[in-house]
């Protein structure tokens, strides 16, 4: 089995669209969520780890894109977390 990738999603949100509601296709899409935030202006990030066997970064992305008005995946390393991620 491959070692499971772990990458901060970032995106912002359209209309009346939640974190929840993405939650629910990644999971769908065999995604694990890690946890996920919105911040007051409106950009939601989260922390997900995926097989890329199963599922590649730009799929995640084609997934996430109809659902926010900006997509981006970033790599992060195994134990760091998603805030650690998004300081450097």
């Amino acid at each position: 089995m491959n070692k499971l990738h772990q990458v901060v999603i970032i995106g912002f949100r359209r209309n009346d669209i939640t974190k929840r509601a993405i939650q629910r296709i990644l999971r769908a899409n065999g995604i694990e969520v890690l946890h996920f935030f919105t911040e007051p202006n409106g950009a939601i990030i989260g922390h997900i780890r995926f097989d890329p066997s199963i599922v590649s970064p730009k799929r995640i992305l084609r997934l996430v894109e109809p659902q926010v008005s900006f997509a981006g995946i970033v790599p992060v390393e195994e134990e760091e977390c998603a805030l650690c991620a998004l300081a450097r």
